[in-house]
């Protein structure tokens, strides 16, 4: 039997990856027993629920005495459970757990989801065993070049990445939490349609997060734009759009690049270091992906944009780019078989 923690908390570009592996390694391994640690929160404990698996939240912030809290909790969670290996998906939530797991010789892996990793990886890329990489431009801030994996990022969707025929969506959304800049400008280029009865036969999928969900509602209209708080099934959605506008969460990029869409990118301006900005490039370099700036967001841009892209079948192809799905064929198999190989080899078994 073997035991091990996956850490995975914060946002849905953290969650999914880790729960694409744990099904994984469940699938692979069924006498496994995975643990979920995350933040304590109601959406955390909501999503790991309904996916079946155990979770426990730490009362954990990224600075200060709720750090020190985590760092205390996290060593209780470890010595209570005795893991065989611990997994972190590169947020400050993975920091303690991994830190006291090397302490006690434990086997710690890090899966890093962003073009530029983020402070816990460059802090910890010492401390584990392997970190697997999204994207190969990451190898360059990784100094432990023997530890690296590129893996591509682990996604939760089935390898059937086929789009629909009939595709008239365009999916706009500012990751799990939502954006309402974006959202807003949505609803301002629906009102500007409207309002010149330009023809348009294609329909808006706004997706708000769930604190913005009652303040956008009321401009829904069942044959231009429908209005979602949030999505289980975010594949179905992907296999509907025929382009998408979204943040340039590490996630969300990877998940546009497997299903070869053409998206308009809004990078998030705060995010740390930038990061969201560099995701997004990947997809710009491969000519797949429109770069807008968030403080130039207005309907004004944002309707031209979309008239180009949708107007203009020449330019719609070009962003119908393919091959960079293939680097997110098969990541979570890869990780999975790659953790427990380590394991077994540690404990010397066959």
């Amino acid at each position: 039997m073997i035991r091990g923690i996956i850490i995975a908390g914060g946002t849905g570009g953290h969650i999914y990856p880790g729960i694409a592996v744990g099904k994984e390694l469940k699938k692979r391994y069924p006498n496994i027993d995975i643990l979920f640690v995350g933040r304590n929160r109601e959406m955390e404990r909501d999503i790991y629920k309904k996916e079946g698996f155990p979770f426990i939240g730490i009362n954990i912030k990224s600075g200060g005495i709720k750090f020190f809290i985590g760092f205390v909790e996290s060593l209780s969670i470890l010595i209570s459970y005795k893991p065989h290996f611990v997994f972190g998906l590169g947020s400050y939530i993975s920091f303690p757990m991994i830190f006291w797991a090397n302490l006690f010789g434990i086997p710690t892996f890090l899966q890093e989801q962003n073009v530029v990793p983020g402070v816990a990886t460059r802090l910890l890329q010492g401390r584990v065993n392997k970190v697997f990489l999204g994207y190969g431009e990451s190898s360059s801030y990784i100094k432990f070049k023997d530890r690296i994996s590129v893996t591509g990022n682990p996604l939760r969707f089935k390898e059937d990445n086929k789009l629909y025929n009939q595709r008239r969506d365009i999916l706009v959304f500012g990751g799990s939490l939502g954006a309402r800049k974006i959202s807003e400008a949505v609803v301002g280029v629906v009102k500007f349609i409207r309002e010149n009865k330009i023809s348009f036969g294609y329909r808006f999928i706004l997706i708000t997060g769930k604190d913005d969900y009652e303040r956008f509602l009321p401009y829904e209209d069942k044959k231009m734009l429908r209005v979602y708080p949030y999505v289980n099934n975010m594949e179905e959605f992907y296999k509907r759009a025929i382009l998408v506008i979204s943040r340039a969460g590490a996630l969300t990029v990877s998940e546009i690049g497997y299903f070869g869409l053409p998206a308009i990118l809004i990078p998030y301006p705060l995010a740390k270091e930038n990061h969201q900005y560099f995701n997004a490039s990947l997809l710009v370099k491969c000519g797949m992906a429109i770069l807008l700036e968030d403080r130039k967001i207005e309907v004004d841009l944002l309707w031209k944009e979309i008239y180009n892209i949708l107007g203009n079948r020449k330019k719609l192809k070009s962003l119908n780019h393919k091959s960079f799905k293939f680097l997110f064929r098969k990541s979570k198999e890869k990780i999975a078989k790659s953790m427990i190989k380590f394991i077994r080899e540690q404990k010397g078994d066959q």
